[in-house]
């Protein structure tokens, strides 16, 4: 069994996430970053689906998301208070089903979005697109994404805007060969990290391993969670990648507002 004391910063250890943080101190992280299983049954679903055997790599693994809904829940408020108990600030990527449910588990202070627009022209149709619920949890209200002290947050929203350009020509590659079905954004995980600056971060569902390498090219230390020890290989591709392209990455990748669609 893992001790405290055999835990290492920039290492992803495969193992339960809330066995695993159970055994962290209180409040001895920074950030918390969760994107969770969504619980749609990702293998069998039709949309989801059809979109990731598209990808090269016949070798996709997927990850167990098919629970019954009261069991889901009761694992994602076990998950969470863990993730409260050891971090100062908590972000959830929780998916547009599970939105009510997560407020149902605990309220959030800020509901932020993240959106994936359709093309870079600026026309009307540029404005379809995804929008993405962020949850952000703090036990002090006035400790994320910069806002100023004393003001009451609970009812801004901020947008995160993706940078498809960036996606066409950096994301691509790496993403057709990894053995996860659906890697999370790259340009997502920096725009948190670098609006909150943490000077630590836990992923207790690190995936392909994204949070890993951004970490890696900001200098922030890091400490994650995988059950499944088949995404290894997906972990070690993406620090090894982000490694050999650290100033390419942070010179294209810049955080944009929804105000650029609105001028």
């Amino acid at each position: 069994m893992i001790k405290i004391a055999d835990f290492n910063w920039n290492e992803c250890y495969f193992m339960d996430c809330i066995e695993g943080m159970k055994l962290l101190p209180d409040k001895c992280i920074e950030l918390g970053f969760a994107d969770p299983p969504f619980n749609i049954n990702l293998e069998m679903n039709v949309n989801q689906g059809k979109t990731f055997k598209e990808k090269k790599n016949d070798e996709i693994i997927y990850y167990i998301d098919d629970m019954n809904k009261i069991q889901y829940e009761k694992w994602c408020s076990m998950w969470l208070n863990e993730m409260m108990r050891v971090c100062s600030k908590v972000i959830v990527y929780c998916g547009n089903l599970n939105v009510n449910m997560f407020y149902r588990i605990r309220d959030p202070l800020d509901l932020d979005i993240y959106y994936v627009r359709f093309n870079d022209i600026i026309t009307p149709t540029a404005w379809a697109g995804n929008y993405k619920p962020i949850l952000v949890y703090a036990d002090d209200k006035n400790c994320f994404l910069g806002r100023p002290k004393g003001k009451n947050c609970k009812f801004d929203c901020s947008v995160i805007v993706k940078n498809r350009k960036f996606f066409d020509k950096y994301e691509k590659q790496i993403r057709e060969e990894l053995k996860h079905p659906c890697p999370i954004d790259k340009e997502l995980i920096y725009s948190i990290i670098t609006q909150l600056k943490p000077k630590s971060v836990l992923d207790p569902f690190l995936g392909s391993g994204t949070t890993a390498e951004v970490c890696s090219q900001l200098k922030v230390s890091w400490v994650g969670f995988e059950i499944k020890i088949e995404y290894k290989v997906d972990i070690e591709k993406r620090i090894a990648f982000g490694k050999s392209h650290p100033m390419k990455f942070l010179s294209a990748m810049k955080s944009r507002s929804l105000d650029r669609w609105l001028t």
